[in-house]
């Protein structure tokens, strides 16, 4: 009897010598939302340009994360075609999830998606894949008249601290 009092006393003194906030962050998630105006344009010609913008970069982590120190961000940008008058063609927009720990990165998934403004012009193809700390975007897109095709291939890539280029 006195082995099973004991025991419970032990079990008893055990739990409360845990911190009751990592009891709780268990089941919480958090999450942060980092919003970038990091412009710039990266192609140009008499007909069409084309502008690079960061979108966001988002953080998430649960308790496990935290106990392994690996962190985890979701990063966008999105590609703005215009054309010579400064009216919107079509937006490509290239998403990449990266986990990273200080010592190294790693893309764990990449995707696109696009949308057409203007009914000349149409997207002939598009792709996301990743490699190592890099989701890698490709898109061509084409008009009729002019008669025209522009093909990019773009790169959203997280250093070993997670700061997305």
């Amino acid at each position: 009897m006195k082995k099973i009092i004991f025991l419970i006393f032990s079990i008893i003194v055990i739990i409360n010598l845990c911190p009751a906030y990592t009891l709780a962050s268990v089941s919480d998630d958090y999450s942060s939302t980092k919003y970038l105006k990091d412009t710039s344009i990266i192609y140009q010609d008499n007909h069409v340009t084309i502008e690079c913008t960061l979108l966001t970069e988002s953080f998430t982590s649960n308790f496990i994360d935290t106990l392994s120190a690996t962190q985890n961000k979701t990063a966008s940008k999105k590609y703005t075609i215009k054309n010579s008058s400064g009216k919107v063609i079509a937006i490509y927009t290239l998403t990449g999830v990266f986990s990273f720990n200080g010592k190294s990165a790693v893309c764990t998934k990449s995707v696109c998606s696009s949308s057409i403004e203007n009914k000349a012009w149409k997207f002939t193809s598009k792709t996301a894949d990743k490699n190592n700390n890099k989701a890698i975007g490709s898109f061509s897109i084409k008009c009729n008249t002019p008669n025209m095709v522009i093909s990019k291939t773009l790169y959203l890539t997280c250093s070993k601290n997670g700061n997305i280029s």
